[in-house]
This record gives structure tokens, sequence and C-alpha cells, in this order.
């Protein structure tokens, strides 16, 4: 009588294909796992790099704009602090600021060029400080000034990172100087807080931007304007090197939207991005000028 020979163990095709879809899908799972944790740290890291720019960016220019002060080498009658909206920075021809010919309020777009998206075309402002010099005084690029000096903000796009950041241009000896301050600073806006024009008060009655400021065919009435700021209200837009957000607002307000909604002559109250995936801050505050004369 012949045996019975039994088949080797082993697995039916049915059981290797669903071993086979078992494992990938914890392969896929594993994946999808790293992935999320990836983008998580990513997340975390770009929100840590806006949080020191804004830091970094508040403490800039709130120092920058404490320092305005009228020099001994300047007119009693002369502004601590001028600007220009959504323009760009070049730099000045001569020191008569009212009259300064080749930045204007709203030559922005025109000097953008070919370069159309929101590192260039971002309505920033320009914003020029006077201060005294003297002790404890020093000027962006690092260095004191016993004497008095010129700080002029700005926001410039960077020609080969294509990267928009706050500079900082001051006038040295014999020139102008510009550096480069804080990567990512997307938009500058500034309002300015004008006291009221009866002298025995002091204190701020409104707010406009510098092209309100702006008198047509007025050196003069512009100066006179300038005179009266006493207080400088900034809004940031801060952007994160890489995309790490499935998707942002395609517009922003740094002013928020109210103030876009009536300010239908300030193009940087509203910022139109495309969907780069970026993270992105605002914030705002605002900075009270030294008393007329004083450091």
């Amino acid at each position: 009588m012949k045996s019975m020979r039994r088949p080797a163990p082993g697995f039916t095709l049915v059981e290797l294909l669903v071993a086979l879809a078992l494992g990938l899908s914890v392969i896929a799972l594993a994946s999808s796992g790293l992935l999320l944790a990836r983008q998580g740290m990513q997340l975390v890291d770009q929100s840590t790099q806006l949080q020191d720019r804004e830091r970094l960016a508040r403490d800039v220019i709130t120092r920058t704009l404490r320092q305005a002060s009228r020099g001994s080498a300047t007119s009693a009658q002369e502004a601590v602090v001028f600007g220009w909206d959504n323009a760009v920075y070049r730099k000045p021809e001569h020191p008569d600021f009212a009259t300064v010919a080749n930045i204007r309020n709203g030559n922005r777009p025109t000097r953008c060029g070919s370069v159309r998206d929101s590192s260039c075309v971002n309505g920033s402002d320009i914003v020029l400080v006077q201060s005294a010099g003297g002790a404890g005084a020093a000027h962006c690029g690092g260095g004191t000034a016993s004497t008095s000096f010129i700080q002029i903000l700005y926001v410039t796009r960077d020609s080969h990172s294509a990267e928009p950041g706050l500079s900082c241009a001051y006038r040295s000896t014999s020139d102008w100087v510009s550096v480069p301050l804080i990567e990512g600073v997307e938009s500058l806006q500034l309002l300015y807080g004008l006291q009221t024009q009866d002298a025995r008060f002091s204190h701020v009655t409104q707010w406009q931007h510098a092209g309100e400021l702006e008198v047509a065919g007025d050196a003069e009435a512009t100066r006179a304007n300038w005179q009266r700021v006493r207080a400088v209200r900034i809004a940031l837009v801060l952007r994160s090197t890489e995309g790490v957000v499935a998707r942002g607002p395609a517009s922003l307000h740094p002013f928020g939207s109210a103030y876009a909604e009536l300010a239908s002559t300030d193009a940087g109250a509203t910022l139109t991005v495309v969907p780069d995936k970026r993270l992105r801050r605002t914030v705002q505050w605002t900075v009270h000028l030294p008393a007329t004369g004083s450091r």
C-alpha cells in the first residue's frame, strides 16, 4: 500500500496578496507619519524664525525712531521724521527731503520693473529719521555717532535670493551707506500721528500716511505737516523662507480690515500674495517720538 505524501507547508497566492497589502499599508502609514512629523518640525522652525524676525524688527525700528531729534546743525524748523508712501528707496541726491526728486510717493510699482509679485510690489513705505548724535547714539551700521546723522528705513528685494527684507541707509561723512537688516519683511507700513494745530496742546489728533502729508507743489506746507508728527504707527508683514502651510490667505491687511476699507489712497493697506504656502505674520505697534529737541 502506497503512503500519501502531505504537501509542503507554505502560503497560498491569496495569503501572499493579503500579506503584501498589509505590508504596503504599514509602509504607507509609516511614511505618512514621517512626512507629518517633518512638516510639523518645519512649521515650528519657520514659526520660530518669524518670531525672531519680529522681535528684531521691533527693536531696530523702535530704537531708530526713539533717536529722532534735532541736532545742533539742524534747523529748529526742520522735521525729525520724513517719509514716503508706497515708494522704492534711491540714494537721496541732496538733504532737503521735502523736495527729493528720486524718491516719490507712489513710485514703487514703476520702480519694480518686471518684478510683479509681493517681493517688490507690496506697497511698502519709507521713513527717514534725523538724530542729534552724542552719547549712546548709534546708526544702523553699528557705529556710534557724536554728531547729528540721518537714517532711512525701507524694504527692498534682494537681487540674488529674490527675498524682500528690511534695510537701512545712513549718511556717512561722504556718502550714503546701505545695510541689509532683516530678511523676510514683505511689507513695511507707516502711519504718522499729528498733533493739533494749536501749539498749546501736544497730543495726537489724527493719523495719516505719508502721501496725505505731502502738499503738491508746496515744499514748505509739506514740511510744516511733518513738523507736527509726534508718533509713528508701524505695521509689518513677515513671511517664512519656505512654504510650510497647506493654504494661506490671498490677501492681508497690515493695519486691519477696517483701515483697509477706509484707506482708499493707501496702496499698502492690502497686500495681495500668491499661494506660495509660506507662513506669514502681521504685527503692529506705535512709537511716540521724543520731545522736541531731545534725544
